[in-house]
């Protein structure tokens, strides 16, 4: 048994106990294998947010990143990834980022030290035939939220 297999078989136990969940590495976009659009397709926004901590009341946004995709409509299939419209900023919160927080997300004070505004930029811009192929380098290593974009 190779080391893959054994972390594979420790993965697999862990998922099989409900005290415990497996978070996964997002691969590169490079990675991926995008199929074309079989026809028009949608524009969606992969969007992460990492805070201070978890209470909505007295926790501060320190980052956000968005990177916008196109997806075919009639399978779910995601065809490009924007890389090079994508956004990723980190903000001061005016308060000592929690160790816990820095431990989760790898944000520390020194890293958000006087970034006090976001430049969100106008970069969604629709394609209504997306038989394209983008090859972004990078990853991702949270949870995403998926916001499909509509109206363009």
């Amino acid at each position: 048994m190779d080391k893959q297999d054994k972390f594979q078989d420790a993965v697999a136990e862990l998922e099989a106990h409900d005290d415990y969940r497996v978070v996964r590495r997002i691969p590169p976009a490079t990675k991926w294998q995008l199929r074309n659009a079989q026809g028009q397709c949608r524009r969606g926004l992969f969007v992460d947010v990492e805070t201070t901590g978890l209470d909505t009341e007295t926790d501060e946004i320190i980052e956000v990143a968005l990177l916008p995709y196109d997806y075919d409509p009639g399978t779910g299939e995601i065809v490009a990834v924007h890389e090079d419209h994508a956004l990723d900023d980190f903000r001061d919160p005016g308060i000592p980022i929690p160790p816990e927080a820095s431990q989760v997300n790898g944000i520390t004070d020194k890293l958000v030290n006087g970034r006090t505004s976001w430049c969100f930029g106008l970069f969604l811009k629709p394609k209504r035939n997306c038989n394209c192929f983008s090859s972004p380098g990078g990853h991702h290593r949270g949870p995403l939220i998926v916001v499909p974009v509509v109206g363009f």
